[in-house]
């Protein structure tokens, strides 16, 4: 998770991650300084039955029977312009996810039904189901037209076999909606009898009434008295053009600008394992760094925590710094999942796979993505960077391929040239007794030492290219807090591969002019001028 640690005045965002000792294991890190990561409170389930003793003094517990209707007038309502509203065919976010509602001119009917919890407001009242002792939540279950909506936010309607809009009976929560006050017209009525098809919302029974228990009295009186869902949920009575009053209510745990707090259950274990890289960043040595504290707070992201929707903020707690990580790479810390855990987070972003043998690694991923999870390795990374260099080595090899063809047209030249150029000492060196094939040895000769000497040349300089070009990208990573840089490497097979093509470019190229120098007569080279 993204953390928001407080460290000497100084507040940063870094990445952490809840763990195990078995995964420290996998992952193997080296510790150098502190203890090293052990489990504790791995033990720690968490669960969202709300006891008495939890609750605490200041809330009620309001007892109900889950999808049952609640026993409140029938309302009308609209949706808020612009707002595409979520709806499932239960109320219960892990059912069959049935597309979009949208604003209507005509506005529906709709009616309050108790479904899976979600995060609320109201931090005074609790709805429990009398059967499970789970938290529970108002729904608002009505009948709307469906639509879906693409990648680029347009929407579309959902059309039938016939071409005809469908219309369903659906699930959502009562967020960016507006609830016009009762006028009585649905009095005496049921709501399956305002519904068409016979389908039918559920019948409000006895059983539905609302009892509400205060934990610090533990007197009971009823909740069925006239309550404005403007007051339950924290909704504003708003006027329309036309003078309408409406009850709005609004996703405020969405609020991108204000995010939902949270609180542990219990207290954490409060121990961090950080990288040098994030001690580096908090200007802190690592020897120093032991059994110093840092406040944080946990951003936890959509659909972590089970029926909750948005991006939640965890309240601030302490933790220590027990153990240092060799990593000045990254800036992160390690936790104990228990710490995790106690936030009610029941997801894992990820996890580790350890493949015995390498062989192996492609039908294990195979496996794991036919149960419907995504896969990354560091196979995939190898395997990128090997089609990099293989596409850099076959640019290279043909632009060298290019040089080299240019360089030995380029001798060619130089000693053919040569031996136009010095016909004359060819007769002088035959006249005193140089045999033919010497003079042809001598001209063969200086080509293959030109040629070596240009391969060590080149070896040389691109060496020290190399050296060059890592001093200047060493600079850049030092400026940025990393290590040295080394990009020069040649390998002793690479040397004498090179040495060798040089040695035959230069015998080949020298091979001709030296088989003209022996054939040159030594008289008419004399008289040559």
């Amino acid at each position: 998770m993204v953390s928001k640690l407080r460290f000497n005045n100084s507040i940063l965002d870094v990445m952490s991650f809840g763990v195990t000792e078995k995964y420290i294991k996998a992952v193997n890190p080296i510790f150098i300084e502190g203890e090293k990561f052990t489990d504790k409170d791995l033990d720690f389930v968490y669960s969202n039955k709300k006891e008495e003793s939890v609750l605490g003094d200041s809330q009620e517990i309001v007892w109900v029977n889950k999808n049952e209707a609640i026993n409140e007038p029938i309302f009308d309502f609209n949706i808020n312009e612009e707002e595409k509203l979520s709806v499932w065919e239960e109320c219960n976010v892990n059912s069959e996810f049935l597309g979009y509602a949208l604003r209507s001119e005509g506005g529906y009917v709709g009616g309050f039904v108790w479904g899976e919890s979600y995060l609320t407001n109201d931090n005074k009242k609790v709805f429990m189901d009398e059967t499970t002792k789970m938290e529970v939540s108002k729904w608002v279950k009505a009948k709307v037209p469906l639509w879906s909506v693409n990648n680029d936010g347009l929407s579309t309607p959902r059309l039938d076999g016939n071409g005809q809009q469908i219309w369903k009976i659906v699930c959502f929560k009562p967020e960016n909606i507006l609830i016009s006050k009762s006028d009585g017209r649905y009095d005496g009525l049921r709501f399956e009898e305002i519904l068409s098809n016979g389908q039918v919302l559920g019948e409000a029974t006895e059983s539905a009434d609302l009892t509400t228990t205060n934990v610090a009295s533990s007197s009971g009186l009823l909740a069925n008295e006239a309550t404005e869902s403007a007051e339950l949920f924290g909704g504003e009575v708003v006027k329309d053009d036309s003078g309408n009053e409406w009850v709005q209510f609004t996703n405020t745990a969405d609020d991108p600008n204000k995010l939902k707090e949270i609180s542990f259950l219990g207290n954490v274990v409060g121990e961090a394992y950080v990288s040098t890289g994030m001690l580096k960043l908090l200007g802190v040595s690592n020897k120093d760094s032991l059994n110093k504290s840092f406040l944080v707070s946990y951003i936890v992201s959509d659909g972590s925590i089970e029926g909750v929707t948005g991006r939640l903020q965890s309240v601030e707690v302490e933790y220590k710094i027990k153990g240092v990580i060799d990593d000045e790479t990254s800036n992160y810390y390690y936790y104990q999942l228990a710490d995790a855990r106690r936030l009610g987070i029941s997801t894992y972003s990820q996890f580790k796979v350890l493949v015995n043998n390498k062989e192996n690694l492609s039908d294990v991923r195979k496996q794991i993505e036919g149960m419907g999870f995504k896969t990354s390795s560091t196979a995939d990374t190898v395997t990128q960077i090997e089609s990099l260099f293989k596409t850099l080595r076959f640019i290279l090899a043909a632009l060298g391929t290019i040089a080299l063809a240019v360089a030995s047209l380029g001798m060619f030249n130089t000693m053919t040239v040569s031996l136009l150029e010095r016909t004359r000492e060819v007769g002088v060196m035959k006249s005193m007794g140089m045999l033919s094939s010497e003079v042809s040895e001598l001209f063969l000769a200086e080509s293959m030492i030109m040629g070596v000497g240009g391969g060590v040349l080149g070896l040389i300089f691109g060496f020290g290219l190399g050296k060059i070009l890592a001093l200047i990208l060493s600079s850049i990573s030092m400026f940025k807090g990393q290590g040295m840089i080394d990009i020069t490497y040649i390998p002793w097979f690479f040397t004498f591969f090179i040495l060798l093509v040089s040695f035959l470019v230069g015998m080949m190229t020298g091979w001709y002019p030296s088989k003209r120098a022996k054939q040159v007569s030594a008289l008419n080279a004399l008289r040559y001028e």
